[in-house]
């Protein structure tokens, strides 16, 4: 397993590595033009002093005086001096240091002084390193002579054995302060980065806490803004788990609840007929009373797979154009009996000419959830109504399902689409339902992109809304 520190050390170091390097060459460069150029300065100037002191005689050599004065200053300095005249290429003068060596004055040199004036360059002189300068100018005779100026070239070089051991001073100190903060900034980033990733190893300790029986507890905030937005993302990770594991174990423990009532009823009827002989009817209505209690168990078990197919992305949905009158008219039919049964009266007021864009057969769905739990709680003598809010400029529709009879708790209205919600003990005992019908409702809506929403219509209405339905053109008939 890769070590994010050690992972950051080595990209500091290849990087340390680069970069020190680099700045070395350019201080190294630097200080080597520096160098030289103060050396250059000095060959310039100690040349542009001999030439004030070169005087020719009428015969175009240099005289006496002034060839005791330029061996006077190149002893005094220590260096090579020879002059040449240009056009002959006769020695006019050269230094005693010289002794049986020549100057030394490559091609290179010589190509380079055919347009410049004064051209520098490193060489050597018995061996020894020097820094020399060939220098172009001209002499006048003197003026009773009529002859033009004389070109001469002048070429002096002076030994560079103390710049070499400076650079050479240089480059050892250079790089000896170089390789120090090397390894110096290495052991601070060592002990920056072990700062720095502490936090993340409070966090990972404060992780393993974290177990199925622990779901509650939340990582630290920490100080560092670079780590919050991960605390955050983690502590909202956990909040949906814990919500997710609560949700689990409820529906868990709700499943077992909601068995356990049909199957203790089941156990009971089948003991009784098995007791003692019974007539075939008692054995019909004992079989017809169980087969209820098995269908019942069944649909609220076929309810919880279609929750968990829809929940899990399994289900999806499929647009086409749906009339809405006629899909809730559909969908009352189921209901009609039974509402004729307890005298409840149905009012559809949705305009023919109402078409919504959704998924036909989910949205049937929905809408018999919601009618069954309208007839299911509506007062014996009650109405049942539908209306539709149509919004041309937003084209929208919202769906308006009101029944009469006892309201919602205030307390209750969050929890109605809840799994096994059945409210309190006197609308709970009005049917038999498994409380699941408003949950698949809930979540065929998220499907679908709609809203569901229930709210108390004082005095004596409940109203269930269904909002964000998309408005589509009519359907020509052909």
């Amino acid at each position: 397993m890769k070590s994010m520190k050690k992972s950051l050390l080595l990209w500091y170091f290849l990087i340390q590595i680069i970069v020190y390097p680099s700045l070395w060459g350019i201080v190294y460069y630097k200080a080597h033009h520096i160098i030289y150029d103060q050396l250059d300065e000095f060959l310039e100037e100690a040349s542009e002093g001999i030439v004030a002191n070169i005087h020719l005689n009428k015969d175009g050599r240099l005289s006496e005086d002034s060839l005791k004065k330029i061996r006077k200053i190149v002893e005094e300095e220590d260096e090579y001096l020879q002059v040449i005249e240009l056009d002959t290429g006769e020695l006019l003068a050269r230094s005693d240091s010289l002794k049986n060596a020549l100057f030394p004055y490559p091609d290179r040199v010589a190509r380079k002084m055919k347009k410049r004036k004064r051209y520098f360059w490193n060489d050597e002189i018995s061996g020894e390193p020097v820094r020399a300068i060939a220098f172009k100018t001209k002499i006048p005779y003197p003026e009773s002579s009529n002859s033009p100026a004389k070109s001469i070239m002048l070429l002096l070089a002076l030994r560079r054995e103390d710049a070499v051991s400076r650079i050479q001073e240089m480059i050892k100190y250079t790089a000896g302060i170089f390789v120090l903060a090397l390894f110096c900034t290495l052991g601070a980033a060592f002990f920056i980065s072990g700062s720095t990733l502490r936090p993340l190893k409070r966090t990972s300790r404060e992780l393993d806490k974290i177990t199925a029986q622990r779901l509650d507890f939340r990582l630290t905030e920490p100080k560092h803004k670079e780590l919050q937005p991960l605390i955050k993302t983690i502590n909202s990770l956990l909040d949906r788990i814990d919500t997710a594991f609560t949700r689990e174990r409820q529906l868990t423990a709700d499943i077992a609840h909601e068995l356990r009532t049909p199957i203790a009823g089941l156990r009971s009827i089948l003991e009784v007929a098995l007791r003692q002989p019974r007539s075939e009817e008692f054995y019909r209505e004992t079989l017809t009373e169980a087969k209820d209690i098995l269908s019942r168990s069944h649909q609220m078990l076929e309810n919880l797979l279609m929750l968990a197919r829809i929940e899990s992305g399994e289900v999806a949905p499929k647009e086409e154009t749906v009339p809405l009158r006629s899909v809730v008219e559909e969908c009352w039919r189921v209901f009609s009996h039974s509402a004729d049964e307890r005298q409840i009266r149905f009012e559809n007021t949705i305009n023919e000419q109402v078409y919504v864009k959704t998924d036909a057969e989910k949205f049937k769905i929905i809408l018999n959830n919601i009618l069954s739990n309208a007839v299911q709680y509506a007062n014996t003598g009650g109405k049942v109504t539908v209306e539709a809010e149509v919004d041309k400029k937003k084209h929208s529709v919202a769906l308006n399902i009101i029944n009469t009879g006892e309201l919602i708790p205030e307390s209750d209205l969050p929890h109605i689409f809840e799994r096994f919600w059945r409210g309190d003990t006197a609308r709970a005992e009005t049917g038999v339902h498994s409380g699941l019908g408003l949950s698949i409702a809930q979540a065929l809506c998220r499907l679908l992109s709609l809203n569901i929403s229930a709210h108390n219509l004082p005095p004596d209405k409940v109203c269930f809304r269904i909002s964000g339905l998309r408005l589509a053109p009519p359907e020509k008939k052909t």
